[in-house]
């Protein structure tokens, strides 16, 4: 987005107004996600120079420079939907290579609202043959800048030393040897970590984790009860703490699943506070996500608010995933990204209930994907979700980027109903989410 001290300037469409404090609210830009705080009795003549920037030039030239610094006024000629579909290609073409694999579809809980079943599954050694010779295909033909492993499952520890462990270490090695950077996490519940593996962890550079916690101990515990009896809870929280005492890299995310009866932010908070000490405090995140089964209350969405005042309170911090800062609705949306399923099988979207048989393409022998569908990537990134006539005036557009793609799969990669993503199963407003985004970041 171009900024110019041209003579006709304009106020962007993206801009919005999120009151803060009794005095002060903060200017925010959703196509540069810069902002900054004022205070309220500033709004009136705030609004006059949005409302006609140039006649404001000469009166307040630092205010006017800032004004364009953030892209809150932008030339006349600017179309501020081409710029958002200029960032949208950057990222959709990005090379940073983001690689999601599954060891098994096994699970070491049963959780009542897990979409996938849980079958009895390994990864077989050929496979394990077939991604490592991926990764070098993709580093050495398609020459990627980054490649980021995400372990996924099932519970992808069920196999850590068998396939996690062996697959890092050697990815590591070759993102090394080439000199591009290598990043890997994983989407884990957290129990099946004896020390060697924390080690491990540390060796492969296994430094990010989501894991889940399913409300307060007494509801967690009877959705993730362990066979020996001990608290899931505990033991979870305990292991993270020993992560963090290991690895000072270490960025977990908690990700809490809450439904009508396990929410209470202040018993979670407090539980959750007397195991992890305040050394370990800045290391955590929490992700608040409600179980999708459960119908939206009311109530929960001023429980969030209370969880996340309080979780900073107490030296944690919130992630702010609820709106996307990098102009893609979702990670399935990148060319450079792709699930591998532990029987080779190629997928995009990983929320689904059966993965086999349902893959979009196969892994070959030296590397490269078969695709089933003619055309395959061509027709998956032909065009944006967002480029219809209601996300184009939408101006959260910028924050949402447009439908899921899950139901464009769904449909077998043909045009189906318009479905607002604005309206997902999140109980936050998006004016909540940026009111976190302006907390958990620094001002213009």
């Amino acid at each position: 987005m171009s900024n110019t001290n041209s003579c006709q300037m304009k106020k962007s469409k993206y801009n919005f107004i999120i009151p803060h404090t009794n005095d002060k609210f903060f200017l925010f830009n959703a196509a540069s996600f810069h902002f900054f705080s004022m205070k309220n009795e500033q709004l009136e003549f705030l609004n006059r120079v949005l409302e006609d920037p140039d006649k404001h030039k000469s009166i307040v030239p630092t205010f006017y420079s800032n004004l364009i610094g953030g892209n809150f006024i932008v030339d006349e000629s600017e179309n501020e939907e081409e710029y958002i579909k200029r960032k949208n290609k950057e990222s959709v073409e990005s090379k940073h290579y983001k690689l999601i694999i599954l060891p098994t579809f096994e699970c070491n809980f049963s959780c009542w609202y897990c979409v996938q079943k849980h079958e009895k599954s390994r990864m077989s050694d050929i496979i394990i043959e077939k991604v490592k010779e991926h990764i070098r295909y993709m580093i050495e033909r398609k020459h990627i800048h980054s490649l980021n492993i995400e372990w996924f499952g099932g519970e992808p520890f069920v196999y850590f030393d068998e396939i996690v462990y062996p697959i890092s270490k050697y990815a590591k090695a070759l993102c090394n040897d080439s000199g591009i950077p290598f990043y890997c996490c994983a989407t884990t519940n957290g129990y099946l970590m004896p020390e060697e593996t924390i080690q491990k962890m540390k060796e492969i550079e296994l430094n990010a984790l989501q894991i889940t916690l399913d409300g307060s101990k007494e509801f967690h515990d009877k959705i993730r009860f362990s066979s020996d009896q001990n608290s899931s809870f505990e033991k979870i929280l305990h292991n993270i703490n020993r992560i963090c005492d290991e690895n000072e890299n270490a960025q977990i995310i908690i990700r809490i699943n809450y439904d009508d009866k396990n929410f209470e932010p202040h018993i979670i908070i407090e539980q959750i506070k007397n195991i992890i000490p305040e050394r370990n405090r800045h290391s955590l995140q929490f992700r608040i996500r409600k179980v999708w089964q459960v119908k939206r209350s009311p109530g929960f969405r001023e429980k969030i608010i209370i969880f996340n005042e309080l979780a900073r309170n107490n030296g944690f911090r919130i992630e702010n995933s609820d709106i996307f800062t990098n102009f893609i609705s979702c990670y399935v949306c990148k060319k450079y990204y792709n699930t591998i399923g532990p029987n080779g099988g190629i997928y995009k979207c990983t929320a689904r209930e059966n993965y086999l048989g349902n893959s979009w393409g196969i892994l070959q022998k030296k590397g490269s994907i078969k695709w089933k569908v003619p055309g395959f990537e061509k027709k998956y990134f032909n065009k944006p979700l967002f480029e219809n006539s209601k996300c184009e005036k939408c101006k959260y557009l910028p924050l949402c980027m447009g439908p899921c793609p899950y139901s464009f799969e769904e449909s077998g990669l043909t045009n189906t109903s318009f479905k607002c993503n604005k309206l997902r199963t999140l109980d936050l407003k998006f004016e909540d989410s940026i009111l976190e985004y302006c907390l958990n970041h620094n001002e213009l």
